[in-house]
């Protein structure tokens, strides 16, 4: 887990896959890396959707 500025975050590229996209808040870049940022709450909707 890692701390990220607010003003590091990049928006979400349009070439991930949709459903990828409905979970993430933004992109940042570590170590040279692109890292997804998940959406907590985002992320349990999609979960409850799929468990009912």
């Amino acid at each position: 887990m890692v701390r990220v500025e607010a003003e590091k975050v990049e928006p979400i590229p349009t070439t991930l896959k949709r459903n990828t996209q409905s979970i993430l808040s933004g992109v940042y870049s570590f170590d040279g890396k692109s890292i997804g940022i998940i959406d907590e709450d985002k992320l349990a909707h999609q979960l409850a959707k799929v468990l009912t």
